[in-house]
């Protein structure tokens, strides 16, 4: 029996297409709109969908390419990047000229593909749901610059400000002169000889931390340590009440504490956030720091949380935050505590990991044919990637070392400790030059508390790196079998009939480039 052609009615109901939805502020008071728009012949959506009868109109002219990364690319540590990709939309006759004004930064882009008569959005894949970065018109189209959600946090993690408004000998705010218009800082987890700012020169009232911590365990003059008096049971308390001379008082979860007399130099002190130590742990800190930010809790993978504490042991970590740090700049100091990174997949939910050597047990095998693109790349690690014969973690982080201008009374042992900002930890095979004779001695420097931990990391990150690993970058059909099981992170099997025999070999996935225009995702492996 013949087969029947496809109808007419057939092919537009199969026909793939992608819906766009893109916010904009149209006025000085940040109104804003959405804008909706398809590359089919234009989609209504139905009464009972979400949203009811909305019309995404015909303009979409270009889709590019979608790149996340754990890393900078072609490395295997430092700096977490932000996901970038590109959009545009037709404008040869004009129709989009009234956008010129609108200001599209940092608003929500959203995007999905599936069948032109699918229901929306139960019917559609979710591929991007990130911000504008830019856009661009011309003549005849306008270019948007993308970015995922990771750009919301490259910005100062620090949000309050100081109002400068003390009326001395009142107040908790500083004085034009001093605080006024600089951020007040944060503590996360466990910091020692932290410098924190006098919010009150008359009363000498420290703030630490902006918002509950556990403890200021001791406070140093010229690094000798101050006498701890009684708890304050209250602002008002501690600003009626002097501690003696000497001494010095905190006013327990607030981060504030007050002086019986003035430093006669550089005032420092150690400090806790955290209520116990399973919430100081790289995990927990990382969470916190996201939290803060406005991020949602649910949007944070909790069986990654839980597996990186398993992963370092729940080692204690802590970071100081003053100034105009963004949460990506304290994300990329916290996360080497685990030799961890951190990003966002195609759900878009916030993703934290150990980089660990691949396991024998991928998500999925790629055996496809070496023309569509396999290729060994050069890593953009120190050396081209050559093995480490040594690693050096440092650890119990110094925030003020202090080599000059110390008290008197002030032991070898702790002139010591504040001379240097690190301690360190390492962890060494000599035998690793004996057939790479340029092998690196590598050092990362983490905000681990205690010396085993810094062990441990070192030990791990030795046995890590002490093998040639390779990069290769793979291409692969958006089609293919096990694609949608392949992100950021994974690990992916690569069989080829040139590398790695029939066995094949595991990588981890370090980069994953979403090429909408070519239907294909390119993948930087490393292993």
């Amino acid at each position: 029996m013949a087969r029947a052609q496809p109808t007419a009615q057939d092919r537009m109901s199969t026909e793939t297409i992608y819906l766009a939805e893109q916010v904009a502020a149209i006025d000085a008071a940040g109104a804003t709109v959405t804008l909706r728009s398809t590359d089919g012949r234009g989609f209504n959506t139905r009464p009972a969908d979400a949203p009811a009868n909305a019309h995404f109109v015909p303009r979409i002219q270009r889709v590019g390419r979608f790149t996340r990364s754990v890393f900078g690319l072609g490395s295997s540590f430092g700096a977490g990047q932000i996901g970038f990709g590109d959009f545009a939309l037709n404008n040869q006759g004009g129709d989009l000229d009234a956008w010129l004004d609108y200001s599209f930064d940092g608003r929500s882009f959203k995007l999905w593909r599936g069948p032109q008569d699918a229901i929306f959005p139960s019917g559609f894949t979710s591929l991007i749901s990130g911000t504008h970065e830019s856009a661009e018109f011309t003549t005849a189209e306008v270019r948007f610059a993308l970015r995922d959600r990771m750009a919301t946090i490259a910005t100062p993690h620090c949000q309050s400000i100081y109002a400068g408004d003390n009326a001395l000998p009142d107040g908790l705010e500083g004085v034009a002169g001093d605080l006024g218009g600089k951020r007040k800082p944060k503590l996360y987890g466990v910091a020692e000889n932290v410098p924190p700012p006098m919010v009150n020169t008359s009363k000498l009232i420290y703030q630490l931390s902006d918002g509950a911590i556990k403890t200021v365990s001791a406070a140093y003059d010229r690094g000798s340590a101050l006498t701890k008096g009684a708890n304050y049971t209250d602002v008002t308390d501690m600003t009626t009440n002097a501690p003696a001379a000497g001494n010095y008082r905190e006013l327990p979860g607030s981060g504030y504490f007050r002086l019986g007399s003035s430093p006669t130099g550089m005032l420092t002190c150690d400090a806790t956030e955290g209520a116990n130590a399973a919430d100081r742990t790289l995990a927990q800190v990382f969470k916190r720091i996201l939290l803060d930010r406005g991020v949602a809790a649910g949007d944070i993978s909790a069986a990654d949380l839980t597996q990186l504490d398993t992963d370092t042991g729940s080692a204690e970590c802590g970071i100081w935050i003053y100034g105009d740090d963004t949460t990506m700049d304290a994300l990329d100091r916290i996360l080497p505590c685990g030799g961890a990174w951190c990003g966002q997949d195609r759900g878009y939910l916030w993703r934290v990991k150990q980089l660990k050597a691949p396991s024998a047990s991928p998500a999925v095998w790629l055996d496809l044919p070496s023309e569509l693109g396999l290729e060994l790349q050069r890593t953009e690690d120190p050396a081209g990637g050559l093995p480490a014969w040594r690693i050096t973690i440092g650890y119990e982080r110094n925030w003020s070392p202090q080599a000059a201008d110390l008290a008197g009374g002030v032991t070898d042992a702790r002139r010591a400790f504040l001379k240097e900002e690190w301690r360190a930890s390492v962890a060494a095979d000599a035998t690793v030059k004996n057939q790479y004779l340029s092998a690196q001695d590598l050092r990362f420097d983490t905000l681990l508390v205690s010396s085993a931990a810094a062990a441990t990391e070192a030990t791990r990150q030795l046995a890590l790196r002490k093998v040639r690993r390779r990069l290769v970058e793979r291409r692969v059909p958006m089609d293919a079998a096990g694609a949608a099981a392949i992100d950021i992170g994974a690990e992916v099997g690569v069989k080829s009939d040139r590398f790695w025999g029939a066995a094949g070999k595991v990588f981890v996935v370090l980069a994953c480039a979403d090429d909408y225009e070519r239907d294909e995702i390119v993948l930087t492996l490393w292993g």
